[in-house]
C-alpha cells in the first residue's frame, strides 16, 4: 500500500474511532512546522503486531488531550488530579482499536495478527516534531491538541 494510502487510512480511522469513543472531531492538521508543540507534555501509545506481518502502531498525544479523552470515554467530568496512569490508559485502548482497524482495512479481515499489549510512555517534544515530520505519520487537530499517527510495517 502507498505512503499516501496509508496516511488517509492512518486519518479516516483515527477520525472515526474517536468520534464513536470519545465523541471527539480531528481534522488534519495544515503541517507539522505550523503547531505549537512546545505548549505540551506528551504521550506516545504503542501497539506491536505480528503474524501475517509485523509492524508497530503509535499515537501520540497531549496530556491534557488524555485528560478529556479519558473522561469522554468513561462519561465523567474532567478531572486532572486523577492518576496519570488512568489517562494513558484511555490513549492506549483508543489505539488498540485503531490498530485492529489498521489491520481489517490494510490486510483484510482474513489476515491473523497477534498483538501486544500496549505501552505508554512520555516523549519528548523533540522526538513528536521528528516523527510529526516523517512521510508515513498523520497528523491531527482536536481543538488545540495535536495527534501524531503512525502505522509501520516492517518490510514495506
Amino acid at each position: 500500500m502507498e505512503i499516501q494510502t496509508v496516511k488517509e487510512t492512518i486519518e479516516t480511522v483515527v477520525c472515526e474511532v474517536l468520534e464513536q469513543m470519545a465523541f471527539m472531531f480531528p481534522e488534519p492538521a495544515g503541517g507539522a512546522d505550523e503547531i505549537a508543540w512546545d505548549e505540551f507534555e506528551f504521550v506516545a501509545a504503542s501497539v506491536s503486531f505480528s503474524g501475517d506481518c509485523e509492524g508497530e502502531s503509535l499515537m501520540i498525544a497531549p496530556m491534557p488531550f488524555c485528560v478529556e479523552l479519558s473522561a469522554n470515554m468513561l462519561g465523567e467530568e474532567i478531572d486532572p488530579a486523577n492518576p496519570k496512569e488512568k489517562h494513558c490508559d484511555a490513549l492506549k485502548e483508543v489505539l488498540n482499536i485503531v490498530t485492529g482497524q489498521l489491520l481489517t482495512q490494510c490486510f483484510s479481515d482474513k489476515a491473523i495478527f497477534n498483538l501486544s499489549a500496549p505501552r505508554a510512555e512520555s516523549v519528548s517534544v523533540a522526538k513528536v516534531r521528528e516523527l510529526a515530520g516523517k512521510s508515513d505519520s498523520s497528523c491531527s487537530m482536536v481543538d488545540s491538541y495535536p495527534i501524531v499517527s503512525r502505522f509501520t510495517v516492517k518490510g514495506s
